[in-house]
């Protein structure tokens, strides 16, 4: 009796002892993993019109055959290739106003599309308070979805954004005209220099699985003649300290024309996208290492790729007539960005069927995917095979 139990304590031992060490192993091998991507980060620089000029070379486009087969062609590219993190990547979004069932499109987009299982998540930061409905229906989705409130005064502490003047003395700020949309390209790096990650804006619709682009790196949108746009930005984890070194150059940059004119020779496209476009041409010029990626792969409205058609969320040619096609701009971009948050809500609604808004489509799509619970692993929202008879085909 004595022999049995003495057995079955060294077995228990072993058990238990074998159980540790793969916990360690576990942990070692990530800790590993974590240090290898962030060598990598730190060690390559994204060359700012690689990826532009790879593009140009073999005429990819949005609508052509090679953007279906992306990751094949990328793969035979010279441009560097990035690892995803092993964690996932946190896309931020950030609203200041009262909650509009027009934000929910992009929420849902995401889920429908992104590849949940490897860790990509929202954090959507807010201001006004979230409806109780709104958090209730996302609370399924947890894992992938995190309703953050912005607290300002806490989210600057122990950055350089604690005594920056625009940011924190209200008067000042509007003695300078300083606009909310300036405010917002300030608090996105500040977002993603404490968190890592990449930024979306709320109108920023996702319509296919997004890791082909995190695997070219550090970027911001690019819509001609060096010129940048900030609408999609990643600038990978947290710990390659890019987001950081482009929030202490906001630091420097005063919002006082005369100032900032005395001490940069960069100069804005338009003037209260200082912290936008000017920010991003001081930061190229400083080699931090983003690359210009065309507009028109992210955008289906204001800029578009060759042979491409611009999309209006709500009317005009935004408008659909079932049975239909699905628009090809749906099918091949990798986000449309159609500003939909600037439309009033009626924008989705679909009571004058057979007509049917683009707006409408998209989110009526992704909610059937989630509702089927056919996501999770990252695919297009419209496959080129898809075809719209009713709304029942959803």
């Amino acid at each position: 009796m004595l022999s049995i139990r003495r057995t079955v304590f060294l077995l228990s031992a072993i058990v238990s002892f074998g159980i540790t060490i793969l916990s360690f192993y576990n942990k070692f091998n990530s800790m590993t993993i974590k240090q290898a991507e962030i060598q990598f980060w730190n060690k390559i620089k994204n060359p700012i019109h690689c990826i532009s000029k790879w593009i140009t070379k073999i005429d990819m486009y949005p609508g052509s055959r090679k953007f279906q087969d992306w990751d094949i062609y990328f793969s035979n590219s010279s441009c560097p290739k990035y690892p995803i993190p092993k964690e996932g990547v946190i896309f931020h979004f950030l609203h200041v106003g009262k909650w509009r069932p027009a934000l929910e499109v992009a929420i849902d987009a995401f889920l429908a599309t992104q590849n949940l299982n490897a860790g990509h998540r929202i954090y959507y930061w807010y201001v006004e308070a979230i409806p109780k409905q709104v958090t209730q229906r996302y609370q399924r989705f947890k894992n992938s979805i995190q309703f953050r409130y912005f607290n300002s005064t806490e989210e600057i502490r122990s950055t350089c954004l604690e005594h920056k003047r625009e940011f924190i003395d209200d008067k000042y700020a509007a003695d300078l005209s300083f606009p909310i949309q300036t405010r917002s390209d300030m608090i996105r790096q500040l977002l993603m220099s404490k968190y890592g990650g990449a930024w979306l804006d709320t109108d920023a619709v996702p319509l296919r699985n997004l890791e082909p682009m995190l695997r070219i790196g550090p970027f911001a949108q690019g819509t001609g003649n060096n010129h940048w746009n900030n609408h999609f930005l990643y600038y990978g984890p947290k710990e390659s300290g890019i987001a950081k070194k482009m929030l202490d150059i906001i630091c420097e940059m005063p919002y006082n024309k005369t100032a900032f004119y005395l001490k940069f020779d960069e100069r804005p496209n338009l003037w209260y996208w200082l912290y936008n476009d000017g920010l991003h041409k001081i930061a190229v010029n400083r080699g931090i290492g983003i690359s210009y990626f065309p507009v028109c792969f992210t955008d289906g409205r204001f800029w578009n790729c060759k042979k491409q058609r611009s999309l209006h969320p709500c009317q005009d040619n935004g408008m659909l007539r079932l049975p239909t096609k699905t628009p090809v701009q749906l099918q091949q971009l990798f986000v449309w960005h159609g500003r939909i948050v600037q439309f009033n809500d009626s924008c989705l609604s679909y009571s004058q069927l057979p007509n049917i808004t683009v707006s409408t489509l998209i989110w009526l799509r992704a909610q059937s995917l989630i509702k089927k619970n056919m996501i999770g692993n990252g695919q297009t929202l419209f496959p080129s095979s898809f075809r719209l008879k009713t709304i029942d085909d959803l």
